[in-house]
């Protein structure tokens, strides 16, 4: 018997059709990979709204922080962000669907694929995960720029 790691099951999707089932009683579904499925929904999403996302990338001034309510990971993330007073704007990706979509046409630019939240974007910088590395230099960069006198009159 394979643990889920030795088959791979988070590369994989079962996609079962269960409006009715066929005349056997049995409903049909479809194998299909993982990042294949993900390339597919966002094609979909630019697709039907665009992939305008503003200035978004270019802010230095917050960081954003996509999550979802029930994510242990995020807790942990936006806890670490808050104790070294890293200003972020969190944003529930299941209770808003603009989020969700942000999130992915941001990832789709840098050419990334998503396995989960956090999402933690910074200027040009995405973070996927609780990465405490890349954490310490966005905080770094963070700083650096709220420290850098501002060229507006």
């Amino acid at each position: 018997k394979l643990s889920p790691k030795e088959r791979q099951a988070g590369k994989i999707l079962y996609i079962a059709d269960l409006t009715s089932p066929d005349p056997q009683g049995k409903y049909p579904y479809s194998i299909i990979g993982r990042y294949s499925f993900e390339k597919k929904i966002l094609k979909n999403f630019i697709e039907k709204f665009g992939s305008h996302t503003g200035d978004l990338i270019k802010s230095d001034k917050i960081v954003h922080f996509y999550e979802t309510a029930w994510c242990s990971v995020c807790k942990k993330a936006k806890n670490w962000l808050r104790s070294r007073n890293i200003p972020f704007l969190a944003k529930d990706i299941e209770k808003k669907a603009t989020f969700q979509r942000e999130m992915l046409l941001l990832a789709q630019k840098a050419g990334l694929s998503l396995g989960g939240v956090p999402v933690i974007v910074y200027k040009d910088v995405i973070i996927q995960g609780y990465d405490q590395e890349k954490l310490e230099q966005l905080v770094a960069d963070f700083r650096d720029n709220q420290t850098q006198p501002s060229s507006q009159p």
